[in-house]
């Protein structure tokens, strides 16, 4: 049985675009979905990555417009000035992590959308939010070695924008950790038998907005005869009914790569473990003590693609 599930707060931090303008983009899409900005606390973080050099950190303006989401100011729900205003003043994100998950050790999940900065720096302000999340989501890093921020890199955007803070974040959390790599994105992208847009075409309010939104990224990939495939989204489904979402999954331990001219960023997985002791996880030949990480590998595409089009149709 699924418990009741509902957003405490949200946190935003430089990716595709900065931190601020990531903060205004939360804004319209809570206002997309009929809900007072005011009323879920917005955290603005991060506005560079942990260290870093000219080559981490890389937006996405060419795939998802000027300001992450297809540049398209006056479609619904208009941008407001207001949208830049919405965070809570005089708190960093990190800080409220730490407030908010001592207020409720064990009690709430992380789920992570993007780089990984505000999370590292929360473990650095306080050790103990290590052991505070009941669990962290984690949409990020890769399983395969797949690349998808330059034509000569294996590291994933999200783990490659702050290799740093994905490091400490792998190495640090002792909670559950599941990751959904970004080969859930890249090996269903050519799937046919899914429309993966037919929820962008009801004449919904929300549906409209994630048109909007996603209209860039659905147009470059188009060239190249893909579908712009579910992303983040598994990730949050993930969170809410891991039971229905997971289909296939790998315990895998391992490491963020932090030196390599094509690697860095990127998650090096200890595959040897699997060949002996996979099931029960326990300490096999070539294993140290790094906690497991889960890895989905296979999702349950038509019930995530169901949830999306009843999300779409509440929002009236």
């Amino acid at each position: 049985m699924m418990t009741l599930k509902f957003v405490l707060a949200i946190t935003t931090v430089i990716g595709c675009v900065s931190a601020l303008q990531a903060t205004a983009n939360v804004a319209r899409t809570l206002r997309a979905n009929g809900v007072n900005p005011k009323k879920i606390p917005i955290y603005r973080g991060a506005e560079t990555p942990l260290i870093g050099n000219d080559h981490d950190h890389e937006g996405e303006k060419w795939f998802f417009g000027a300001d992450g989401i297809s540049g398209r100011p006056n479609d619904f729900p208009p941008v407001e000035a207001e949208d830049f205003l919405a965070h809570v003043e005089g708190k960093h994100a990190a800080n409220a992590l730490v407030d908010i998950f001592k207020e409720h050790p064990n009690e709430i999940t992380l789920v992570c959308l993007g780089p990984l900065t505000n999370i590292a720096m929360a473990l650095k302000l306080c050790p103990m939010f290590s052991q505070w999340p009941k669990q962290v989501v984690c949409m990020g890093g890769n399983v395969y070695g797949a690349g998808n921020v330059k034509s000569y890199s294996t590291a994933e955007f999200n783990f490659s924008n702050d290799p740093e803070a994905a490091h400490i974040v792998i190495k640090e959390l002792q909670c559950p950790v599941t990751i959904i790599p970004w080969e859930c994105f890249l090996f269903p992208a050519s799937e046919s038998k899914i429309d993966f847009h037919a929820h962008l075409n009801l004449d919904t309010p929300l549906s409209k907005y994630f048109n909007t939104v996603t209209f860039s990224g659905r147009k470059k990939l188009e060239e190249s005869g893909i579908q712009y495939a579910y992303c983040d989204e598994i990730a949050m489904a993930t969170a809410i009914d891991p039971e229905n979402i997971i289909l296939e999954e790998k315990k895998l331990r391992g490491s963020v790569e932090l030196h390599g001219s094509l690697t860095r960023g990127q998650l090096a997985l200890d595959w040897t473990e699997v060949l002996w002791n996979e099931e029960k996880m326990t300490l096999g030949k070539f294993c140290n003590k790094r906690r497991p990480i889960r890895f989905v590998v296979k999702y349950n595409i038509p019930f995530l693609d169901e949830m999306i089009h009843k999300t779409v149709k509440k929002c009236l």
